[in-house]
């Protein structure tokens, strides 16, 4: 099963339900804030490497840098998103 969403900035994701039943996504979730540079491996498990693709080109500015902070608003906007549907 897919769950389909949009971030507030408009940005359109899908994730597979059993992702988010994954103890390695949550190990790579517990981690995160301990280690910041595994936030490009949650994107990907949870979004897909097209995923990824598609959100880095979303919050990409004129000169192609992808803002860490942008990435940080989108995840979080999906994550709570998906937490209020599960519940």
């Amino acid at each position: 099963m897919k769950l389909n969403g949009k971030t507030s900035t408009g940005f359109e994701y899908e994730i597979d339900v059993d992702k988010l039943d994954d103890m390695n996504f949550i190990e790579l979730l517990s981690e995160v804030d301990s280690n910041p540079i595994l936030l490009p491996k949650i994107i990907e498990f949870m979004l897909g490497k097209d995923g990824k693709k598609k959100l880095y080109e979303h919050v990409s500015e004129e000169n192609g840098r992808v803002s860490i902070k942008k990435i940080e608003q989108e995840m979080a906007d999906i994550i709570k998103s998906q937490a209020k549907i599960k519940n």
